[in-house]
Order: C-alpha cells, then structure tokens, then sequence
C-alpha cells in the first residue's frame, strides 16, 4: 500500500548516508535487514528502494528484525567499539 511505501521511505531516509534516497549494503551493514538484502532488492540492482523494501515487509512481515532496527550499540545506531 501507499502507507507501507511511505514508512518505508522514512525508514530509507534514516539510514542513507549518501542522500541518494535509497539504501546499499553499506548503508545497512550490521543490521537485521542486511541478511535479507538479496530477497528485498528485486531489480537486482544493488540498491533497495521503498517500493522493494514495502512489498518484501508486506509478503515477510517477521523478515528483517521489523523495520530493520539499529545494530547493537546505543539507541541512534552507533555500534560498540570494536
């Protein structure tokens, strides 16, 4: 739906370093969705955009850690030091 669409836009749009307004494997590593990234990214492109990520949310609902949640480390995302 539309709605799915939006929120994933947003969900984009917190995780793109790069602003390109979608999301690499880069951008994601570490992250629940990272393991998932293959089955989302339906034009084989190498990138995942609203649309995919929406339609794989809708079709796997428990896929991908929810919305793809932050890595372990504190609540914006940063991971622990290594």
């Amino acid at each position: 739906s539309e709605d799915d669409v939006a929120k994933a836009q947003s969900f984009i749009k917190s995780l793109d370093k790069n602003g390109n307004g979608t999301l690499d494997r880069a951008e994601i590593k570490g992250y629940p969705l990272d393991a998932d990234f293959d089955a989302i990214d339906a034009d084989r492109n190498g990138a995942l955009d609203a649309r995919e990520l929406a339609t794989f949310k809708t079709r796997n609902p428990g896929a991908g850690g929810g919305q793809g949640g932050p890595p372990p480390g504190d609540a914006r995302g940063n991971a622990p030091p290594q």
